[in-house]
């Protein structure tokens, strides 16, 4: 499976918004950059000029909030202390809610860390 989201899904949920630009981030993508403007979707795309992951940093840099399907980008956003939103295609746990399992996870992690010291082991 691939870590994708279709732009046409990202231009279908953020149609409309006033007063913010979107920027495309994914190298190689300029044909659905290009589709998806002449759909009407307004959404510039720098990444031509892009040559090293440098250069994808600085860019990142100048952005208010970053929403990617990407973990490249996502590491890099979180590290320069971007907001940044990951969006998902599919459910990860292939079942159930993910934050869900996971704040149930940390639950678990934490009354196990508790019992255990109480018990004097580690």
């Amino acid at each position: 499976m691939f870590r994708s989201v279709g732009i046409e899904r990202y231009a279908k949920a953020f149609a409309g918004i006033e007063n913010v630009a979107f920027f495309s981030l994914q190298k190689d993508a300029s044909g659905a950059v290009s589709t998806t403007r002449d759909g009407g979707f307004e959404i510039a795309d720098r990444t031509g000029k892009f040559e090293t992951f440098d250069d994808t940093a600085a860019f990142v840099d100048s952005l208010d909030l970053v929403i990617t399907v990407c973990t490249s980008v996502a590491h890099l956003a979180t590290t320069l202390g971007k907001p940044t939103w990951i969006l998902l295609d599919a459910n990860p746990t292939g079942s159930g809610n993910w934050s869900a399992r996971t704040a149930r996870g940390i639950q678990r992690q934490r009354s196990t860390s508790r019992r255990n010291s109480r018990s004097g082991s580690r």
